[in-house]
């Protein structure tokens, strides 16, 4: 990204904050942002992954937990959600620390989400860093409608037996709906950068962002 793109970004992002923090409708902000300054669907994205208004991102951050506070609680994790950002992270990919204080991926590569090996080495991260910490149970989410959902939820399952974590792996037609249900019918923490699921549930944590910090760190 050249220079002159940057400056675009950061005055399109000022921008699009000013007319949420407005309650302007996100979709209509945005359009209208991206519009004025040409953007591409790439900057699009980032941008809608972003930025949010204050009262929007001081709620979301004052959900979040950190990783040690997942021990003996049931930990709810939005699947897709967090091995597409982590794979984001191995394959240096652009991710983002928006305004919420969640780290995003910005290339919104869900639909065209593809089981590889990098996916078993983003499985192992995640199940390292929560093992140490011993929730007392998991449900891990995946899209039933994605391809290869099915043998993917083999591997988890097998992953959480290797690290002899207690839970299951459950293939949705809707996660979102799915996980905010069972949620919130017990004391839980909810693992997610889905802004949609944060807003509706009590505690969060960002697993990705404990293990982009222990990456830099090594």
């Amino acid at each position: 990204m050249t220079f002159n793109s940057q400056d675009k970004i950061k005055n399109a992002s000022l921008d699009l904050r000013y007319l949420l923090n407005q309650n302007y409708r996100k979709k209509v902000a945005l359009k209208f942002v991206a519009n004025h300054y040409l953007l591409d669907k790439n900057c699009r994205n980032y941008l809608a992954r972003s930025v949010f208004s204050d009262s929007v991102s001081q709620s979301r951050q004052s959900k979040l937990v950190n990783l040690e506070d997942i021990k003996d609680i049931i930990l709810f994790l939005d699947g897709y959600n967090i091995i597409i950002t982590v794979e984001s992270i191995l394959n240096s990919d652009k991710v983002v620390l928006a305004d919420d204080g969640i780290i995003r991926d910005t290339q919104a590569v869900f639909g065209k989400y593809k089981f590889r090996e990098i996916t078993i080495s983003a499985l192992s991260l995640i199940f390292e860093g929560i093992s140490i910490h011993r929730p007392k149970y998991i449900e891990f989410y995946l899209d039933k409608q994605v391809s290869f959902s099915g043998k993917l939820a083999q591997e988890i399952e097998a992953m959480m037996k290797n690290y002899d974590l207690n839970g299951r792996t459950i293939l949705s037609n809707n996660v979102d709906y799915h996980l905010v249900k069972e949620c919130s019918k017990s004391i839980c923490i909810m693992g997610t950068s889905d802004g949609v699921i944060i807003d509706k549930v009590e505690k969060v944590v960002d697993i990705p962002h404990f293990i982009l910090k222990n990456l830099k760190n090594e």
